[in-house]
């Protein structure tokens, strides 16, 4: 592999990994790689995808002492009504003033469904004592939601069990990035919309990386979709893997065994109805529920990013990061800290 640290963090930035398997950060610094599973089963109706949740639940549940990651959105709503009465369920909450809990609406599911429902608390004091294990096991910045999984998975091993069920990728595999694919875009309109952080603002010798954006570019038009099942679908398990690995845990992601075997249905997630297969299972299994509100994995960035100095680092330029949204302080402060781990060699 090629040491370019420069190159991997502008990669980072544009897909929160070090996209190309040719490139590390440092000489002896293996990025740690997700590969999209093959032979995973093909769904046409969200009866199917119902069964092939259920069949992968208990089939996990049949091979080792399992819990579940509830949170307060559908994918795992759905993956709770499938399991056991008393199964261990876990949710996250943050703890700093203001900061997003979805703990109640977990604990509806988890009541419905006859789990035992654990809350665990997440403290900036965390990030800090877990960040650095992190970044050493991954071989690259990591993202933000990995602190919190790591804990949760400490957590569950301590409990006595060996695999932790998530509800990750659903949105990826079904249609639950509307924004992203609310229209058609073209390339470069595309790279511009899709790049949290533009890697040449913040690093004096960045670069935008085209190649993973063109490999989806077909008669003029980007395939968002097409993309998102590609570069999201080996970065996103990659952060939950990493954090359980190191824990020494298995990470379960019933969704992720599957596949949709039809065209998505663009004008129905453009019309309002994203992640609709998805929708229809939760609406069988839990009819008089509603439609609970989209959060994302809740993270207290705001607070605990308030006081980022931004970048120091000669790559970048001085301050950078310092007036950017909490999620692109989280990156900069992130990807430096990895830089002075292994360039540097800073503990």
């Amino acid at each position: 592999m090629k040491a370019d640290a420069v190159y991997c963090a502008s990669s980072f930035f544009e897909f929160r990994m070090v996209e190309d398997e040719n490139y590390t950060f440092a000489e002896g610094v293996v990025p740690r790689r997700f590969r999209i599973p093959e032979n995973r089963t093909l769904i046409h109706d969200s009866f199917e995808l119902e069964e092939a949740l259920r069949n992968e639940t208990e089939k996990a549940l049949a091979e080792g002492k399992c819990a579940l990651m509830l949170s307060s959105g559908i994918d795992s709503a759905i993956l709770a009504r499938m399991m056991p009465e008393g199964t261990k369920a876990y949710t996250l909450r943050c703890c700093a003033p203001g900061a997003v809990d979805e703990t109640s609406q977990a604990a509806k599911y988890a009541e419905i469904c006859g789990l035992d429902h654990e809350i665990i608390d997440i403290t900036w004091d965390d990030y800090i004592k877990y960040t650095p294990q992190l970044l050493k096991h991954m071989g690259q910045p990591v993202h933000s939601i990995e602190p919190q999984i790591y804990k949760a998975a400490l957590t569950a091993v301590n409990a006595g069990f060996d695999k932790l069920i998530f509800g990750e990728t659903a949105d990826i595999i079904y249609g639950g990035h509307s924004i992203q694919l609310c229209r058609e875009f073209g390339l470069d309109e595309y790279i511009d919309y899709h790049n949290f952080i533009d890697p040449r603002e913040v690093l004096k010798e960045g670069v935008i990386i085209r190649e993973p954006y063109e490999r989806h570019f077909k008669d003029g038009r980007m395939d968002v979709y097409g993309f998102l099942n590609d570069v999201h679908l080996r970065q996103s398990p990659n952060s939950y893997i990493n954090s359980c690995t190191l824990a020494n845990i298995e990470f379960v992601a019933p969704y992720l065994t599957t596949k949709l075997g039809i065209e998505l249905d663009l004008d129905r997630i453009r019309s309002g109805e994203n992640k609709y297969l998805v929708r229809e299972v939760f609406h069988r299994l839990y009819p008089d529920m509603g439609q609970p509100k989209k959060l994302p994995m809740p993270r207290a960035l705001a607070q605990w990013m308030a006081d980022f100095e931004g970048a120091k680092r000669p790559e970048f330029y001085p301050g950078v990061g310092r007036d950017m949204t909490p999620d692109q302080k989280w990156y900069i402060y992130i990807t430096e800290m990895f830089m002075n781990m292994v360039l540097d060699n800073q503990e």
